[in-house]
């Protein structure tokens, strides 16, 4: 299975999402997004998670424990609802798999970062709100 897929997905109010989804192997993903035609700025998103296949699907939880389903269609992914069942629609959900690897841009994060005994963690901020020191 290829590690690595790229696609433009369906889009309500814009000409396309360009979407890159990259797995890595340590059962972490990262997916970048970029609204095509899109009038406000910013146009373009990063989020990441864990990911986990099932029997048939591969089942992406991001950050904020929110959870998206993909199905394997050859060596392409096939988007699912968000149950995780087929959608019926004359559009494209599907990536292609892609030769390419995360790219080493930066992205912003909103968390804890605590260092101590030359061993660093972070912990993701998911409600700044309900963070208790």
């Amino acid at each position: 299975m290829p590690q690595s897929w790229r696609g433009v997905l369906p889009c309500a109010d814009c000409e396309g999402i360009e979407t890159s989804l990259f797995l890595e192997k340590d059962g972490t993903w990262v997916m970048n997004e970029r609204y095509l035609g899109a009038r406000e700025e910013p146009s373009s998103f990063a989020s990441y998670g864990t990911w986990a296949r099932t029997a048939d699907k591969l089942v992406l939880t991001d950050s904020k424990g929110e959870k998206s389903y993909y199905r394997a269609k050859g060596d392409a992914l096939e988007m699912l609802d968000r149950e995780g069942n087929p959608i019926e629609s004359q559009f494209n959900y599907t990536l292609e798999p892609a030769q390419s690897s995360l790219p080493m841009t930066p992205m912003t994060l909103r968390g804890m970062y605590f260092y101590m005994a030359d061993a660093a963690t972070f912990t993701d901020w998911r409600d700044p709100e309900n963070v208790s020191w």
